[in-house]
């Protein structure tokens, strides 16, 4: 029998958990009863921000022996998600796991077969994946608006600033999973929630203007999908740029290049036309639809159904990312699924 209130646990207490602990507490069938971080103190400090009543603590495992907590989010730094996630799902909770749910492909197979094994919910932060435009965009494939796609493209265009908070772990490759785990992974999630599955990459690296980081930050890769259309994805941490996401289909029908849509289907239509929608064109966590994915992973357990970011699904992107990594690291393609290592 469900809960009346399903409880939630936080798990981490960085920047990112402050649009969880936002989202749980306006979802009407949720509450949060505890959040764990590396010490007790900034666990408090997190819950007395938001007028929590809940406990806190820095041990994930006393949020995991409580029969109360039936929701963990773990919101901790990129290198601990995929161990603390299995944990969370042998303890049979269900899970929102930020991205990168794993960094290696070994850690990623082992994490979709626990969340497979105890039949719990989980859930991947692809926020973009409930953003307005990336919604569009996707259902106009879907019904055809845009024809057979034969190119698409995405950038995540993003500085990453080392004098932010969690910078002794992002930029290390052995702790952040390098530039695609990092953020290029969105551009990879978008172009596979809207075109389909990639069954081969090719990728350049380089680095240039940034020493700081310890991996190349500038990534392009080509992508080849099942259905027959090709694409690039397009990442760097080192460009002096605001922050860029962007999004081109071109179909035989149409073409939507970010939110300027080009169609077959409007008669007369002689130039783009411009949608009013809210594109995904900034890196602050509060611009990005998390009450969306907590309210999605809620409804999938109160109805039995997948969440739109199932655990499962967003695994696929990661491997695309770890295939991506190999294919510029070995300096060849690589096809799509992976072998087991």
């Amino acid at each position: 029998m469900t809960p009346s209130r399903l409880g939630v646990g936080i798990h981490g207490a960085g920047n990112v958990s402050t649009q969880y602990i936002e989202a749980f507490t306006r979802n009407p069938h949720t509450e949060i009863r505890m959040i764990t971080s590396r010490t007790a103190d900034q666990a408090r400090r997190r819950a007395a921000q938001y007028g929590l009543a809940c406990d806190a603590g820095d041990r994930l495992d006393a949020l995991l022996e409580r029969d109360d907590v039936h929701i963990v989010a773990i919101c901790t730094p990129n290198h601990l998600h995929a161990e603390e996630a299995i944990r969370a799902a042998r303890a049979g909770k269900h899970l929102v796991v930020e991205k990168p749910i794993a960094l290696t492909l070994p850690e990623l197979r082992a994490l979709v077969s626990k969340v497979e094994e105890h039949r719990v919910k989980a859930t991947v932060g692809f926020v973009l994946r409930w953003n307005p435009l990336v919604r569009m965009a996707r259902r106009l494939v879907h019904d055809r608006a845009l024809g057979d796609l034969m190119l698409v493209e995405a950038d995540y265009i993003h500085r990453v600033d080392p004098a932010r908070p969690g910078w002794e772990w992002k930029g290390r490759a052995a702790t952040s999973g390098g530039t695609l785990m990092m953020g290029g992974c969105h551009a990879v999630d978008v172009l596979r929630f809207c075109a389909g599955e990639i069954e081969s990459v090719s990728a350049y690296a380089t680095q240039v203007a940034r020493r700081d980081f310890d991996y190349p930050p500038t990534i392009t890769a080509s992508l080849r999908f099942a259905n027959g259309a090709v694409g690039k994805v397009s990442v760097t941490f080192e460009a002096f740029s605001p922050y860029l996401f962007n999004l081109s289909l071109y179909g035989s029908r149409g073409t939507l290049r970010n939110n300027r849509l080009f169609a077959a289907a409007l008669d007369g239509q002689t130039d783009y036309v411009t949608i009013p929608t809210v594109l995904p064109d900034s890196a602050d966590v509060a611009h990005h639809p998390f009450q969306a994915e907590v309210d999605d992973l809620v409804a999938a357990i109160l109805e039995d159904r997948p969440p739109l970011a199932a655990l499962a699904d967003a695994a696929r992107s990661h491997e695309v990312c770890l295939a991506i990594d190999r294919a510029w690291t070995e300096e060849r393609r690589v096809a799509l699924p992976l072998p087991p290592e």
